[in-house]
């Protein structure tokens, strides 16, 4: 068994999950100014269509996250070492994270984190099969709630990787 196929059943949601949807939905709607977390929009149709989102012109974090990553990625190893595990918050299609991994010195685990389980849990395989050296655990979370790190992540060889502050991550979408 893989470490995609056997994170497949640790990262079953249970009914907390279903408590805080119901909490959140019930919240945003009593509200004046209508709003919902905007993470309730990843679901695999949502993740494909921010992914596409990304690509276009207008969307510039994405292009900025990527050219700083392109000036910074070798400093940042350096002060990674060899041996690092990477968490990346919001890991979408864990695109951009490639370009860390090719710069770090052995990495030995990324634990990529996102709301949207499916799309994680395809692009965690994507990812673990053109980086067969390094352990890849998937985790499906809400960050913004706390979530427990996988077994074998070494505090002190563990390195976050943070987006860019946007919308999916920092609070909720508002009806107008």
């Amino acid at each position: 068994m893989t470490a995609i196929s056997a994170a497949r059943a640790h990262l079953a949601q249970g009914p907390a999950q279903d408590d805080v949807f119901l909490s959140d939905v019930l919240e945003g709607l009593s509200r004046p100014d209508k709003s919902l977390p905007c993470k309730y929009f990843y679901d695999a149709e949502g993740s494909a269509l921010f992914d596409a989102i990304c690509t276009l012109d207008e969307y510039y974090p994405t292009r900025t996250e990527t050219a700083l990553l392109h000036d910074r990625a070798e400093e940042i190893a350096g002060l990674a070492g060899r041996g690092a595990t990477l968490v990346e918050l919001g890991s979408g299609s864990s695109v951009k994270v490639r370009i860390l991994l090719d710069a770090l010195d052995a990495p030995a685990m990324y634990v990529p984190v996102d709301i949207s389980r499916d799309h994680l849990i395809a692009a965690a395989a994507r990812l673990a099969g053109d980086y067969p050296a390094v352990t890849v655990v998937p985790v499906a979370a809400d960050y913004v709630r706390g979530f427990a790190l996988p077994r074998g992540v070494a505090p002190e060889r563990t390195m976050a990787f943070i987006h860019l502050l946007r919308c999916r991550t920092s609070g909720s979408c508002r009806s107008r």
